[in-house]
């Protein structure tokens, strides 16, 4: 049997609302507050005018409320985590919500209503185990504002669809973003130097605005998370990280020039996004692209411009996010706009769906070791805390509905590294070839193979010719030589054939038992002479197999936009493709989950939680799935009855080897759901792929 972690090591999380209540309803409320008190989420009592509230105003009445998280790497928001919604609500007998709101607005101070803030808030109240009545725990605040509000009246009323985003998607914002006029920035060394210097020259551009385009300039913050503050994580400590440019090198988006002792010079185009560039300057850091891991706080590989490779002890791979948050302060009468202050703060996250390269990964999904230190590792960063069983396992209680799509059409993207991929022994620098790591043994496996195919080459040419002169000697030994070199490069191919496959570990193989042999049921007693698919359902003593990756080589330097084209060093390609896969618009399988609605999934949020009895502390933070530190998973199971040989299923009899569909599963997108009195949640997740499923056994069988 496979050595796995032991189920016992997994704090599988109950949903929060079934151990506060046995009974319950949820209450929503939508209120304004002026810009100012968007910090203060519960200063909506005494500082701000309630709209619309469930079981409370009739005037305004809420139907829905639709919330949709993105919380993992994407093409919306990219790194940034995402909130938005749509809040529904209906007005009977009339047409007044513009009104409404612009009287309220003048109430509060607000110079301008379509710039007012929103607090929405959900809390539940009902019955606990002893059947007595709670209310208010807990309460969940998210400062809002409103972006778009559609209107269909009719002789009944009139419906409002109120469109909202989070204050913080604000600092995404491509009119706040985007840097107006180049930046040039000289002789910085570090990133942390690079971003105080960045922040420095865009603070300067705003107050050169100062009483020409507007009044009061907007002010921007530029940080690194500090190590501090998550000692569990132990971030390292980016801002003394070194930029690792040789030579000069550009972009659309940055421009790089190495001064010799002085340090880096950096052009930043006008029109630049601010946390792309804040991604593009960490990609060129001498750290980064040694690639970070949990264990390895200084790089995966010790040597410089050697690959970003991942090995058996090296943890879980690191990337980073961008946070964005945005404060409001003085009217600005001249843009009729408030004035802002934008921080964007870099935060170093765990992102376990990273890629890297073909050889690494085929590597790694076989080596038992990493699989099994792999799971450690997720489990000490509470990575994974949910749990989802489905069809006959007895044990689901949450799960309503789920749609699988694997997409045969996937393909991971590969760089195409001094040439080709696949040849990493060509044009290697002024890097030298040790002995300890294995990639070093194949690169002289792949020199020794070209060398053998060079000289194949030319042995050719030489017997082409002797043929052509008749020359009966040369023939013979050239066609001698010809037919030795061969052997030797056969056999110096299967060599790194063999090394790099390791067929015996591999569970992309055919290693399921013979569907001929006496432990498989035929069937042949009713199909004559031809074999249907049915039989191979019932194969026993094969391992669970995993879908393969394929790979795609392209030049990730014009793929992202990240990266200069011409000469690359090895390790910037590699965090160019960690860039593109963590992008990619498709990936190999994706999960819909539709489960009973579980605040876990709203993430933890300081500042958007109340209640005296939920206290912003750690043990508080445990309870919620949290973002910023990375990838969060869940794992999700189900079993299938087995068929017998003549097709009645056994009571007791059930395949729990589902490998394909089961397994850890990435959020990417969390949807809530609040509609005729019900609470649910879709999860859009995809498999971590660098899981492999034989080493969750121990968690699926109990």
């Amino acid at each position: 049997m496979v050595t796995s972690v032991a189920t016992s090591e997994i704090t599988w999380l109950e949903n929060i609302l079934e151990t506060i209540f046995d009974n319950h309803s949820y209450i929503i409320q939508f209120a304004m507050v002026h810009p100012e008190y968007l910090k203060d989420t519960t200063s909506v009592e005494d500082n701000g005018i309630i709209i619309a509230q469930t079981g409370v105003t009739s005037k305004f009445q809420i139907q829905n409320l639709n919330l949709e998280n993105y919380v993992g790497w994407n093409h919306t928001s990219r790194s940034a985590i995402a909130f938005q919604g749509t809040i529904d609500i209906y007005e009977p007998l009339g047409l007044n919500y513009y009104d409404a709101i612009f009287s309220a607005s003048q109430d509060l101070g607000i110079a301008n209503h379509l710039r007012a803030g929103y607090v929405l808030s959900v809390t539940w109240a009902g019955q606990n185990e002893q059947g007595l009545y709670e209310a208010n725990i807990p309460v969940y605040r998210w400062p809002i504002l409103v972006r778009k509000v559609k209107s269909i009246p009719n002789e009944h009323g009139t419906s409002h669809s109120i469109d909202f985003v989070s204050v913080s998607n604000g600092a995404f914002d491509v009119f706040t973003e985007q840097i107006g006029q180049q930046i040039t920035i000289k002789g910085v060394k570090t990133y942390n130097e690079f971003i105080k210097e960045l922040e420095k020259t865009i603070n300067k551009h705003q107050s050169e605005k100062e009483l020409e385009t507007q009044v009061h300039p907007d002010q921007y913050i530029i940080q690194i998370k500090d190590k501090s503050k998550d000692s569990v994580l132990g971030d390292p400590e980016i801002k003394n990280y070194n930029f690792a440019v040789s030579k000069y090198k550009t972009t659309s988006k940055l421009q790089i020039e190495y001064t010799g002792g002085v340090g880096f010079d950096f052009t930043i185009p006008a029109g630049s996004l601010i946390s792309e560039v804040l991604g593009l300057a960490y990609m060129n850091t001498d750290e980064a692209q040694k690639t970070i891991t949990t264990i390895n706080k200084t790089g995966a590989q010790s040597k410089a411009n050697d690959e970003a490779t991942v090995t058996e002890g090296s943890g879980l791979p690191m990337f980073y996010k961008v946070d964005g948050d945005v404060e409001y302060g003085e009217y600005d009468s001249w843009r009729n706009e408030y004035q802002k202050k934008i921080t964007y703060t870099l935060i170093p996250s765990i992102e376990v769906g990273i890629l890297y390269d073909s050889n690494n990964y085929n590597n790694l999904i076989i080596n038992k070791s990493y699989q099994q230190n792999r799971l450690k590792e997720i489990q000490k960063y509470q990575l994974l805390r949910k749990r989802y069983d489905y069809w006959y396992t007895g044990r689901n209680t949450s799960i309503l509905n789920f749609n699988f799509d694997l997409n045969y059409a996937y393909v991971a993207l590969q760089p195409i590294d001094r040439g080709t991929v696949n040849d990493p022994g060509n044009n290697l620098g002024s890097q030298e070839l040790g002995t300890d790591i294995a990639i070093d043994k194949e690169r002289k496996d792949l020199n020794t193979h070209k060398k053998l195919k060079t000289e194949q080459e030319q042995l050719v040419k030489r017997l082409e010719q002797a043929k052509k002169t008749n020359d009966g000697n040369a023939i013979n030994d050239l066609s001698q030589q010809v037919q030795q070199n061969q052997q030797k490069i056969n056999t110096k191919k299967q060599e790194i054939i063999s090394f790099r496959e390791n067929k015996e570990a591999s569970t992309f193989g055919n290693n399921s038992t013979n569907p001929g042999s006496s432990n498989t049921p035929t069937k042949t007693s009713r199909i004559k002479g031809r074999r249907y698919i049915e039989q191979y359902f019932y194969a026993e003593g094969g391992k669970n197999t995993e879908i393969p990756v394929r790979w795609k080589e392209i030049d990730l330097s014009s793929y992202t936009g990240f990266l200069p084209p011409g000469e690359l060093d090895a390790s910037s390609v590699m965090m160019g493709a960690v860039y593109a896969n963590l992008l990619a618009e498709q990936s190999l399988v994706r999960i819909n989950l539709d489960i009973v609605g579980d605040p876990y999934w709203f993430g933890f949020t300081p500042n958007f939680l109340s209640g005296e009895s939920f206290a912003t502390d750690n043990v508080l933070s445990e309870k919620y799935a949290d973002y910023k530190k990375g990838s969060n998973l869940f794992y999700f199971t189900l079993q299938l009855p087995k068929e017998t040989l003549y097709g009645e299923p056994e009571e007791s009899d059930f395949n729990t080897k589902v490998s394909i569909v089961q397994g850890l599963y990435q959020v990417i997108k969390v949807r809530s759901t609040f509609s005729n009195g019900q609470f649910t949640q879709s999860l859009e997740a995809v498999k971590d792929v660098n899981t492999n499923s034989q080493y969750l056994q121990s968690i699926n069988i109990e």
